[in-house]
């Protein structure tokens, strides 16, 4: 995993960007795929707080209560110690279908 800091238009955002392997809940309702599901180990899911904090609240309440029995753990970013150098990276923005906005793609020089 490569968590980075964006450059975008020659500017260092200041948004830490990790990468997720899971569905985003956004993503799942335009699939049809089946919320709440079972985490592996290590999985990152990125959850949105106008989805899951609101109109979803008790889907993500089921989300952390399955997954907590299924010994997983969950860390929010503020407790995540980052003992390494965040690199500044440029990316690449592309659509892709079944997915809302766009996604991200480190472009390595």
């Amino acid at each position: 995993m490569q968590v980075i800091f964006e450059v975008t238009d020659h500017f260092i955002l200041k948004t830490l960007q990790i990468p997720v392997n899971v569905p985003t809940l956004d993503e799942i309702i335009i699939s049809k795929n089946k919320f709440p599901f079972k985490l592996k180990n290590f999985d990152i899911y990125c959850a949105h707080a106008e989805l899951e904090g609101i109109n979803y609240l008790e889907d993500f309440r089921s989300l952390i209560e399955i997954n907590l029995n299924n010994n997983c753990s969950f860390l929010p970013l503020g407790k995540i110690d980052f003992n390494f150098k965040i690199q500044s990276q440029s990316i690449n923005e592309k659509k892709i279908l079944g997915r809302t906005g766009c996604i991200s793609k480190v472009k390595y020089e």
